[in-house]
């Protein structure tokens, strides 16, 4: 049986603002007690998201509308953005009480409607942007950024991880889309720095681990090879990696002991309009704006998702231990559309999932 988790970004249900929602969530945790009423709309729109997540997927990650880099960075002490570049302008810092995901709070302070909606223990996914991706900006040419934005990360990755009789954090996925897709001689085989790197998400890794969770890296190139992280379980790309394309894959993952995700639709929905030709995009973007057009007509039918499943099935075997959209589906134009694809990918699953029980 394969199971499914989303990788977590969504457009935000109409109505919202994603300046008005990102300045809730960033005070939400300190100020929720004492202006409940002001926060409604944010705590509204995460359950909303997390519970219609719920009816196609078996564990979803909290809804990630903000950005996936501000988010983190927003709650470090100690770093401003001068000239473009991030800098450390003083000892930089997470305050516990800045340490919890707000949207994950919100989830934990409602795990009982969610029990009671679900009917049963609710599985949940937490994605947390890894040390390498966030310090990248800072233009550090040593490493000393990520080292040092990993170990602040500790906190918040003990701080988002439950288990009690209502629901649990299952998997924590550290999402490092900039490893590895750029070129960084800081991480070829030799430099000084790439142990130190790599460190530190093996750190973060087995915080996780150590409470409970299990783990993944999200990444969009697999040209850094992670497959030496010991506490690493799930490994994931894009579906045009050559992680995907080579027999040799699943040796490595048996070798190794790590399982990981079959990505069956691609995510950039600029890329489901057309692939090579940028007038059709912007002419079908002009359409849906002006809701000429339903956006869901350009979404891969789940039935192409899971041709593509059962020839990456046949692949990996049981080393393809989750399915799903090979990424966010934040490009996408409006949250019934994202909602519509997982809607797809969760026929797609259990299609496939059908054939193999016979």
């Amino acid at each position: 049986m394969v199971r499914s988790y989303d990788v977590g970004s969504l457009p935000l249900p109409d109505g919202l603002k994603l300046e008005d929602f990102s300045a809730l969530a960033e005070s939400y945790n300190a100020w929720k007690y004492f202006y409940p009423d002001r926060y409604a709309p944010f705590r509204d729109a995460v359950i909303k998201g997390y519970l219609d997540k719920q009816k196609w997927v078996d564990i979803p990650n909290y809804p990630q509308f903000r950005d996936m880099n501000e988010m983190f960075r927003s709650m470090i002490n100690g770093v401003e953005k001068i000239n473009g570049a991030y800098v450390f302008t003083d000892v930089p810092s997470i305050p516990a009480s800045a340490a919890t995901i707000p949207e994950v709070s919100v989830i934990m302070e409602e795990a009982g409607r969610i029990y009671e909606e679900v009917g049963e223990k609710f599985r949940m996914k937490v994605c947390i942007t890894g040390p390498y991706t966030l310090s990248y900006p800072f233009g550090d040419s040593t490493g000393y950024a990520c080292s040092t934005i990993g170990g602040l990360l500790k906190a918040v990755v003990k701080s988002n991880i439950f288990d009690e009789k209502r629901g649990k954090v299952e998997l924590v996925v550290f999402d490092e889309p900039l490893l590895g897709l750029i070129n960084d001689s800081r991480l070829d085989n030799g430099s000084p720095w790439r142990d130190g790197i790599l460190k530190s998400l093996e750190d973060l890794l087995q915080v996780a681990k150590a409470k409970g969770a299990e783990t993944g890296l999200h990444l969009h190139s697999t040209s850094v090879d992670v497959m030496g992280l010991n506490n690493l379980d799930v490994i994931e790309s894009h579906f045009d990696d050559p992680f995907y394309q080579t027999e040799n894959t699943k040796r490595l993952l048996e070798k190794h002991e790590k399982w990981t995700k079959l990505p069956i639709t691609y995510t950039q929905y600029d890329k489901l309009i057309s692939t090579d030709n940028p007038e059709l995009v912007a002419a079908v973007w002009k359409k849906i704006k002006k809701k000429e057009i339903d956006p869901a007509m350009y979404l891969e039918p789940w039935e192409t998702m899971s041709l593509r499943l059962e020839k990456l099935g046949k692949m990996f075997g049981e080393r393809g231990k989750y399915a799903g959209g090979e990424c966010g589906l934040l490009s996408f134009p409006t949250y019934d559309c994202a909602m519509e694809s997982l809607r797809r990918q969760s026929l797609a699953i259990a299609d496939y999932n059908s054939k193999a029980l016979g």
